[in-house]
């Protein structure tokens, strides 16, 4: 073997990679979160150490009080030939899980046992965040029997702030479980829907992690009400081709002609239909239509009751 230090030899021979980026050993900071895994990657080419019966390496974790279910493979302090590879760099890889694994700080290092006298590698310091889930929020709220809601959950680490992808979470809504939603790039997992029961319900979403966080939402399901369209008006009017018009309807309880709101109102442009909106808190929908065609379009606005369909309309022209 060489004579170089033995207090050198990590820092000349090995080159730490995580999840395919290169590091400095004094920069490698293993910033892991519940739930994932990870690769640890070691490259020793053209190193003196390559093929060395004595050189075998194994690795060693030191969770801290609070970390622990870490699994590696290959095992924890298994120890790993430094084969030569002669078609790439010389490497050995260690697959890190936190599937099992609880939040907090630990850190790594590695030994060589079979040569006497080598002092441990430099630690590498990490820390195992945990998933929550920060917010569920959803459309419809307040909604009807019938009516789909979309929802979406937003899940960060803790406690430092960053977006997870995919995380799986559990679903239920009114104690009965839904489909599961995966968080994408931006930590959001989204999903829709139907409700079909009056009164208020739970909707409940739960990270399947080790350890996991949920939220709560409450929607309420009111019975839907006979609703009118008492009024359909655009701007403008008159168009040219590719020219678009702001529509708006109307729609009001028949019983009280109070204003309906979070009712559906679907558009069609003669007999096509090209849009669906929600009216407001002053029972209004609205909707864009650019026209394709020239010659008179007329508008409609449909509102589906329980029994019956209401009707409202409005004519452009385009030229």
């Amino acid at each position: 073997m060489s004579r170089l230090p033995l207090s050198s030899t990590w820092r000349a021979n090995f080159r730490p990679h995580f999840e395919g980026i290169r590091y400095r050993w004094g920069d490698l900071v293993l910033n892991l979160v519940v739930g994932k895994r990870y690769t640890l990657t070691m490259e020793y080419d053209e190193s003196y150490l390559t093929e060395d019966p004595e050189s075998p390496i194994s690795l060693h974790c030191r969770p801290g009080p609070l970390a622990s279910g870490i699994e590696f493979s290959p095992p924890e302090q298994q120890l790993v030939d430094l084969a030569w590879d002669p078609h790439h760099f010389s490497s050995v890889t260690w697959t890190i899980s936190t599937e099992q694994a609880h939040p907090g700080p630990f850190h790594l290092y590695f030994s060589m046992p079979g040569y006497h006298g080598m002092p441990d590698s430099p630690s590498i310091s990490g820390q195992i965040e945990s998933v929550v889930v920060d917010s569920l929020t959803c459309d419809r709220p307040v909604t009807y029997t019938g009516y789909e809601v979309k929802a979406q959950a937003l899940v960060l680490t803790s406690p430092s702030g960053q977006p997870v992808s995919g995380v799986a979470l559990s679903c239920t809504y009114a104690e009965r479980p839904l489909p599961y939603a995966i968080t994408d790039e931006k930590g959001i997992a989204s999903f829709t829907f139907a409700v079909t029961e009056i009164g208020e319900h739970d909707l409940v979403v739960t990270s399947l992690t080790a350890s996991p966080d949920s939220k709560t939402q409450k929607i309420v399901v009111q019975a839907l009400q006979p609703a009118r369209v008492y009024g359909v008006s655009a701007y403008p009017l008159t168009l040219r081709i590719g020219e678009s018009s702001s529509i708006t309807a109307t729609v009001r309880n028949v019983l009280t002609l109070q204003p309906s709101e979070g009712r559906k109102v679907h558009w069609k442009a003669d007999d096509q239909e090209f849009d669906m909106s929600y009216t407001n808190s002053s029972g209004k929908a609205e909707t864009n239509w650019v026209a394709t065609r020239s010659g008179a379009v007329k508008i409609w606005a449909y509102v589906y009751n329980q029994n019956n369909t209401e009707v409202g309309s409005v004519e452009l022209n385009v030229l």
